[in-house]
């Protein structure tokens, strides 16, 4: 058994042996989950995956005797209780599109939009909480105005130097009646130079249908690798597994389809958690195309620090649930693993999350947070940026 899977819980492997058999036909059905029915399906609504597991049960890849009626049933409604947001999340989409391109302006979808509607092509299967949009960086207040006018309010600014005015994205913006939550962004992740900003990913996007409307939507490129970034070093457990999944069904689906060239001119700090995410969904899911993918990474002259190794321990018990995810906040855990697994990245992310702080005088930072906290505490985030500078110019001598 490998590294990652002896992680699991004895509920996550009982799923994953089911959900495998999908990219793996040759595998006969399951006969026996091997461990109680109520914690497999406490795991799945946890993960994400109940809605697959569902279309895994529905297509044969579990024998009749291995899963009880009250498994199926419960894996049925979690498919559906993602179905029916999802709908919702695509008919609004659609419709906020169409009032951006009566204005002539663009908007993509993001994230779960793209996984649900036009990776799985079934929206029970990827649940969401919001739908994410980018939009040109200097779209994002008409954007705005147009949400409101279709009836949506602006969420509470959250304490994230990284969300609103300054950030990659404005707070989430709800509609009360319809019961969704859209988020805007001007860039797909945070705002390093080296990551790629919208103008490159609309020139790369592709014409798509969504929720009946056209509509711009990510390379496989781009979605592959802000899926696999945000994964590695943001998302918890919840989320890590999901994502997985999304890696595992793209490779599976479109892995013919990548530009490897472009892939590798992201560069080092992109490539390295997505190989490290690719080998993960290898070992997870018993996907050829992502193990294959990996080991193309891994000889393209991947560089490798000293702290790797510690780094995928943290990385793994955070993706499995497992002992040390249980002791630390995981929102702790992620920041451990980021720091480790990639240190001259994640000591310019705090540089960054400084900078913020350190340059704008008062009045910015009340107008930014809407006067929701007290400036004296923003101000403590001003050592974030001296660590920032000093660590990564460490690092950068002993790496």
């Amino acid at each position: 058994m490998s590294s990652i899977t002896e992680r699991l819980s004895p509920e996550a492997r009982a799923a994953v042996s089911v959900l495998m058999r999908l990219f793996d036909r040759s595998l006969p059905p399951v006969d026996r989950l091997g461990a109680e029915e109520d914690r497999v399906l406490a795991f799945l609504s946890a993960s994400g995956l109940g809605g697959a597991f569902h279309k895994a049960m529905e297509s044969g890849y579990a024998a009749g005797g291995a899963v009880s009626g009250f498994l199926r049933e419960r894996a049925k409604e979690l498919y559906f209780g993602a179905f029916g947001p999802n709908m919702a999340r695509i008919s609004e989409f659609a419709r906020f599109a169409a009032a951006m391109a009566l204005e002539g302006l663009q908007v993509m979808p993001i994230k779960g939009l793209v996984a649900a509607e036009i990776l799985h092509g079934d929206l029970g299967v990827r649940p969401m909480s919001d739908a994410d949009v980018l939009v040109g960086p200097s779209d994002v207040g008409r954007a705005c105005e147009i949400l409101r006018d279709m009836g949506y309010e602006s969420a509470p600014m959250p304490l994230d130097p990284f969300v609103g005015e300054f950030g990659r994205h404005v707070p989430p913006m709800w509609n009360q009646r319809k019961k969704v939550a859209i988020e805007v962004h001007r860039r797909l992740d945070y705002p390093f130079s080296f990551l790629p900003d919208a103008g490159d990913v609309f020139l790369r996007a592709r014409q798509v249908e969504i929720g009946g409307a056209r509509a711009m939507a990510p390379s496989w490129e781009d979605f592959l690798y802000m899926s696999a970034f945000h994964s590695a070093y943001l998302d918890a457990f919840v989320g890590k597994l999901r994502d997985l999944f999304d890696l595992a069904v793209l490779m599976e689906r479109h892995g013919s389809e990548l530009d490897w060239d472009l892939m590798e001119s992201f560069g080092f700090y992109i490539l390295r958690p997505l190989r490290f995410m690719l080998e993960c969904a290898s070992e997870i899911f018993g996907s050829r195309p992502c193990r294959e993918a990996a080991a193309r990474i891994e000889s393209a002259s991947m560089l490798s620090f000293p702290t790797r190794r510690l780094s995928e321990d943290f990385l793994l018990s955070n993706l499995a649930g497992g002992r040390l995810s249980r002791r630390l906040p995981l929102s702790v855990l992620s920041s451990i693993s980021f720091f480790l697994h990639c240190p001259e990245l994640s000591a310019g992310f705090l540089g960054e999350f400084g900078r913020v702080f350190l340059f704008p005088d008062g009045d910015v930072l009340r107008r930014h947070y809407g006067g929701k906290y007290p400036l004296v505490l923003l101000r403590l985030f001003r050592p974030a940026h001296v660590f920032g500078i000093i660590t990564g110019r460490l690092i950068g001598k002993i790496t």
